[in-house]
């Protein structure tokens, strides 16, 4: 009789937990969510997961209405919706992205890098000289929106990266611990060069994967080139502007003052490679004001180098300057310039030295790193004469430049 009784409780007791289970087990449903882009989900403020874009994220949710929220990893874009979910139930919801008008579903990302390296580590750094950690630079169009992944193949340690601005430097982003990137976006407010530096907090070296992306402004800048490389440039720089000056007659400088010789000191940029002077001579003084209005020579050489980036251009290209009377200009160094202004023999470097000459355009190589002087003199005993006199300078620089022609 007892047994029976305890057969009796022990059934009511597991129709009671079938009847609880059941009960349970009907009062939840299911949400299938599908999306195109990477997302976390949020039910009633609270996140329950994420989803990869293109695979189906299924979950399981109480039975009842629930707020929902699909919010975009990459750019914090929502969804969000109030959702009835019911007992055993499941409920398909799909979104897609980027459907209201957003660049980057206008314009499909660009692959401007995509880079196996090594981030050397402290013991790398510190064992070598001048040691420069790894950089990458590319050129960005104004209203590029660049994205940014990094994967580390090392699990351990953490890494630093800066991204800057090229030749000024401003820094546009930096992380000083990070383990990996996923599309960490950057608007471009000018074209520019972009630098991508790294290094590591860990002791040893680091395994990387630098993904660099673009997405034009608009469809007129996807052709965009985003290479650069390191090239050797010219420019010009101004070392005296047109300038005149009077040189008296040996005889006339004897008795009514004046000078029939003058030194003109001739300091170069850094860099200078090879300088131009031109000059022209008269005794009429309006004549002189006229040619000093148009000299051009360091205008003018910017513009053939700006137009063929290279030096190889004959000086007959250069405008010639008029002239109408016979002027003396010497290249001297500093010791001759005295002498020659003292009216002692001097020497004078041959390669920029013109005897009985009008005008002209000279260009010179030598004497760049040495205290340099143009020294003037009025060959004619009698009569004094006008000069105008330019110089300018080719610098060489070595730099980063875009291969984007517009």
């Amino acid at each position: 009789m007892r047994s029976i009784k305890i057969h009796l409780i022990l059934t009511t007791i597991l129709l009671q937990l079938i009847l609880v289970y059941t009960s349970f087990s009907q009062s939840t449903g299911y949400i299938l969510i599908i999306s195109n882009i990477n997302a976390k989900v949020i039910v009633d403020g609270d996140e329950i997961g994420q989803i990869d874009g293109g695979t189906p994220g299924k979950f399981e949710i109480s039975e009842g209405e629930h707020y929902l929220q699909v919010i975009s990893i990459a750019s914090d874009e929502e969804k969000n919706e109030i959702i009835n979910i019911k007992s055993g139930k499941q409920k398909v919801i799909k979104y897609e992205f980027g459907k209201s008008g957003s660049k980057e579903n206008i314009i499909q990302r660009i692959l401007v890098a995509d880079i196996d390296f090594t981030i050397p580590g402290i013991v790398t750094a510190n064992a070598q000289e001048d040691f420069e950690y790894p950089t990458f630079l590319y050129a960005f169009e104004k209203g590029d929106e660049i994205i940014i992944n990094i994967e580390m193949y090392n699990a351990k340690g953490t890494n630093v990266i800066e991204v800057f601005t090229y030749p000024d430097g401003n820094t546009k982003y930096s992380n000083d611990s990070f383990q990996d990137i996923k599309d960490f976006k950057i608007t471009v407010n000018e074209r520019s060069i972009y630098g991508f530096s790294f290094a590591s907090n860990h002791a040893f070296d680091r395994d990387a994967r630098l993904v660099v992306e673009r997405i034009p402004e608009s469809e007129t800048s996807v052709d965009f080139n985003p290479a650069v490389s390191w090239k050797e440039t010219y420019r010009v720089e101004v070392v005296h502007k047109p300038q005149k000056f009077f040189v008296n007659s040996g005889s006339n400088a004897a008795f009514e003052g004046g000078k029939s010789r003058i030194v003109l000191p001739v300091n170069f940029p850094e860099n200078t490679i090879k300088w131009y002077f031109t000059f022209s001579a008269s005794r009429d003084e309006s004549q002189i004001e006229s040619d000093l209005s148009a000299f051009s020579l360091a205008s003018e050489l910017s513009t053939i180098i700006d137009q063929t980036g290279l030096l190889s251009f004959g000086i007959n290209q250069i405008t010639q300057p008029p002239g109408a009377d016979y002027c003396d200009i010497y290249l001297l160094d500093h010791e001759n310039s005295r002498l020659f202004t003292l009216k002692q023999d001097f020497s004078y470097f041959t390669e920029g030295t013109r005897e009985n000459y009008k005008a002209g355009v000279i260009e010179v190589e030598c004497c760049i790193n040495l205290p340099t002087y143009l020294g003037i003199r009025n060959p004619n005993n009698f009569h004094g004469i006008h000069v105008v006199i330019e110089v300018a300078a080719i610098v060489k620089k070595e730099d980063w430049v875009m291969h984007h022609k517009d």
